[in-house]
């Protein structure tokens, strides 16, 4: 509870929490300006959906960096060295990310809901818990990235993978591999939810092994962990 408390003092002054408000209502309200000429709701949805979930590896990356700057500004580091479950400062941590994404989307969808109408109740449910579900696989990488290395390669790993995403999740360049890369089902769930439960099934389980190992890797690495050097 003390770990908790002490990471939302740090959160709020590393201004995650304006970070984590501040991007789904601007991206809610450029979206609906820009989407609200189409009238195909359907479309709409999908498009919106579908940008949001490209640029989320760059909200990730800016939250983790800022944290782990901020971290590293306090002390190098050598506070979460001593401390006797470091695991659990970083499971903590991974946790109040994923949290925090799941808060940002769920704000997205007051706009996508005006966006196409209560229509689409069912599947704003799917957008919010799909996308927030298949985001954990880029924290991952994102937290090991940032204290592996530094928080600028950090937010340039934010920029590759939604420079990814934008071109095998929301382009014909993954049609045949999607299903096969865990990373590109942020973009690519709409196709098989409601439609193919035992495609659903399939990226389900895979993801569900993809994310243990990267989790349980995570964890194993950042218990032997020596700290960075200081460059003086």
């Amino acid at each position: 509870m003390n770990l908790l408390k002490t990471t939302t003092l740090k959160l709020i002054r590393t201004n995650w929490v304006i970070i984590m408000v501040a991007f789904p209502i601007l991206y809610g309200l450029v979206l609906y300006w820009y989407l609200g000429r189409y009238n195909d709701l359907e479309q709409a949805y999908f498009m919106y959906a579908l940008f949001y979930n490209c640029l989320l590896p760059c909200g990730i990356a800016l939250l983790v960096s800022l944290y782990v700057q901020y971290e590293e500004q306090i002390g190098h580091f050598n506070h979460l060295l001593q401390l006797p479950r470091r695991d659990k400062w970083l499971i903590t941590m991974v946790f109040v990310t994923w949290l925090s994404v799941g808060i940002s989307t769920l704000i997205s969808c007051v706009p996508l809901w005006l966006l196409v109408s209560s229509t689409y109740n069912q599947y704003i449910g799917y957008y919010l818990l799909f996308t927030t579900l298949f985001c954990l696989p880029m924290i991952i990488i994102m937290w090991f990235v940032a204290l592996k290395i530094n928080a600028s390669l950090c937010l340039g790993m934010g920029v590759l993978l939604s420079l990814f995403l934008i071109l095998f999740g929301a382009n014909s360049l993954g049609d045949t591999i999607w299903m096969y890369v865990p990373l590109l089902y942020g973009t690519r769930y709409l196709y098989v939810v409601g439609r193919s439960h035992e495609d659903l099934f399939f990226i389900l389980g895979l993801f569900v092994l993809f994310c243990s190992f990267l989790f349980a890797a995570l964890i194993y690495w950042f218990n032997r962990w020596e700290g960075r050097k200081i460059n003086e």
